[in-house]
């Protein structure tokens, strides 16, 4: 027997669709999915390490750049420029840290052009998800290597305003802390930035101060007794956040996903950068 379409499959219908409808605006305005279409020409520079002579003689303006695990197309070589490759290491007899050149070594940098767009959260090249910070594994004609993003440059494209609330009824204020990283992930942060969980994509804060430290390590000093040593060239990143949290008798719940726990460790983002960090200090509940 045929089964009839009556009211109530209509009604399933609609709720389905508006469901769905609901779904992809919040999606839009949490900037998971973008919210427009158009694109235009954006940059990210892609910083290669101990690279060789005969790798240098390979670069060419121009090129096709494709991600190496995958295949991925990630943009046309638009410039590249090289430094000699330097290494810094502990000096147990000098009791600092010590930089110096590696004969024969590069430090390359890729600057690779995309057509690209914003969402409220992320910066897209070629379809690409761009932060500072991410690996990246690259290869072109002749040649493959890795290396890290260290800049992105919307090349003036009109920004994507992100005025994303996370959930909850509790405000609180707290800190965390990112530490040993280099100039260009500590200059890339900004009052205002939302900060997210890479993994859930939970909202655990906006951005409301920055400091900017050295970075230090633990080392065993020249007699044997342990020293507390500045790291050249690391800074250390303590980032006030408020945010809005479900509060329960046992903990707070960031956006009503993540506990907010100090001590803990996770990866977080921005809308251009990717880091580890860990929950520094509680603040204030209000």
């Amino acid at each position: 027997m045929k089964k009839k379409f009556n009211v109530v499959d209509a009604v399933l219908i609609l709720l389905l669709v508006a469901a769905v409808a609901v779904c992809l605006l919040f999606l839009r305005q949490r900037g998971t999915i973008a919210s427009q279409t158009e694109t235009s020409p954006m940059r990210f520079t892609l910083e290669l390490r101990e690279v060789q002579p005969e790798t240098m003689a390979l670069f060419e303006t121009g090129q096709s750049i494709y991600r190496s695990t995958d295949g991925v197309y990630l943009g046309v070589l638009a410039d590249y420029y090289s430094e000699p490759y330097t290494k810094t290491e502990y000096s147990q007899l000098l009791e600092k840290y010590v930089t110096y050149e590696c004969e024969d070594l590069y430090r390359v940098y890729l600057v690779i052009e995309g057509q690209g767009y914003e969402t409220a959260a992320d910066v897209v090249i070629s379809d690409v998800t761009v932060k500072i910070g991410d690996e990246v594994f690259v290869k072109s004609k002749g040649y493959a290597g890795a290396g890290f993003i260290t800049g992105i440059d919307t090349m003036n494209a009109p920004a994507v305003e992100n005025t994303a609330v996370g959930l909850g009824d509790t405000a609180v204020t707290y800190s965390i802390r990112i530490s040993g990283v280099r100039d260009f992930t500590a200059d890339a942060f900004s009052v205002g930035d939302r900060v997210y969980d890479k993994s859930t994509g939970a909202l655990l804060g906006v951005v409301k101060d920055i400091e900017i430290v050295p970075d230090f390590a633990y080392e065993m000093g020249a007699d044997g007794r342990g020293v507390t040593v500045e790291k050249d060239g690391r800074w250390r990143v303590f980032l006030t956040l408020e945010a809005h949290c479900t509060e329960t008798d046992n903990s707070y719940f960031l956006d009503g996903k993540n506990e907010l726990k100090v001590g803990a460790e996770l990866v977080m983002a921005t809308k251009y950068v990717k880091c580890e960090m860990r929950y520094h200090e509680l603040l204030h509940v209000a």
